[in-house]
């Protein structure tokens, strides 16, 4: 093994003098070490060359996978990933997850995940609550959309509401699930909206039943194009809840889901 520093050669001299029998002789003779100035440029300049290299490699993978060629594909990847390039291994899982290969593509999106890469993050997620590559288990599927929506992930975020309102990976707690349903909305999540609104139509983990809140959310929804809130939207109309009772305006609802 190679080292830097001469800290093996340093090891071995240890286990050396300490099995010395005999005296009067002259102890090895201490090899210089790099300063430390020059050791930190030394792996600087290693790690660039490793990173160069990766990056070489991971735009060939991609060429191969482009002309569909996946095995040459992988094995180029393989080696983009072993030099640390994280977007190598993530490809690596998607790959994986076209041919059904989902232990394997649960190790990849594992090793991704556990370089910060967020998508990877919340794929695993996903794995772990499917019971993909392995048995079910919310608890770890939690773990991974926590650490997924903490970077901002929106679909993470509405997938930790669903698990917080469902009680999986821990007890029901409908307020955690309007908490994460709401910042999924404060993102534009169109289903997180729709998801909100039936809260406060409901009165499910907000202070206070509110219809129009409701109303309002499932309006900005339905203006986005979700069928889901027209047709809710067109039950507070026909019932006048939250909004002016309208049966017009509740068909017309009615008819563009």
């Amino acid at each position: 093994m190679f080292c830097f520093g001469g800290l093996c050669r340093n090891m071995a001299r240890t286990k050396l003098t300490t099995s010395l029998k005999v005296t009067g002789g002259k102890p090895p003779r201490a090899e210089p070490k790099l300063p430390a100035r020059m050791l930190k440029i030394t792996k600087a300049r290693d790690a660039a060359k490793t990173k160069k290299e990766a990056a070489v490699l991971f735009n060939k993978g991609q060429r191969h996978e482009k002309k569909k060629e996946a095995a040459a594909a992988k094995q180029v990847y393989e080696q983009a990933a072993d030099k640390g390039h994280v977007q190598a291994m993530f490809n690596l899982g998607c790959m994986y997850d076209e041919e059904k290969e989902h232990i394997k593509e649960k190790e990849w999106f594992q090793k991704a995940a556990n370089k910060g890469h967020v998508q990877a993050m919340f794929n695993l997620g996903c794995m772990y609550r499917d019971g993909q590559g392995g048995d079910k288990d919310y608890n770890k599927a939690k773990e991974w959309f926590q650490k997924a929506a903490d970077k901002g992930h929106v679909d993470a975020m509405y997938e930790l509401g669903w698990m917080y309102r469902d009680g999986q990976g821990g007890d029901k707690d409908d307020n955690k699930a309007e908490e994460w349903f709401q910042k999924a909305a404060d993102k534009d999540d169109v289903d997180a909206m729709v998801n909100l609104g039936n809260m406060y139509e409901t009165g499910r983990g907000v202070e206070k039943q509110d219809y129009a809140k409701a109303a309002e959310l499932y309006l900005e929804a339905a203006n986005k194009g979700n069928n889901t809130a027209m047709f809710n939207l067109g039950l507070l109309r026909m019932h006048g809840h939250g909004v002016e009772q309208d049966y017009s305006q509740a068909m017309a609802e009615f008819m563009r889901a």
